[in-house]
């Protein structure tokens, strides 16, 4: 509901959201993947581990961070 929190996955999760906006911390952690396609983040995005988040046409509003093993790529 937007209201905190945080949208996450971690383990084999994997995640796919699209046309959406997400309106708090997204996290993913080893070895979790997070794809947000065609959609809006407001708030920090963060990779931790050796997970993956995908920003595919995304905007976000927050900081982009990511632990040295863990990626996050924007197309």
């Amino acid at each position: 509901d937007g209201t905190g929190g945080y949208f996450g996955a971690q383990d084999r999760a994997s995640i796919h959201a699209k046309r959406c906006k997400i309106t708090c911390l997204v996290v993913a952690r080893d070895p979790a993947t997070i794809t947000v396609e065609d959609g809006e983040v407001v708030g920090e995005v963060r990779a931790a581990g050796t997970s993956t988040i995908r920003l595919i046409r995304c905007k976000v509003s927050g900081r982009i961070v990511s632990d040295p093993g863990a990626k996050v790529v924007q197309e």
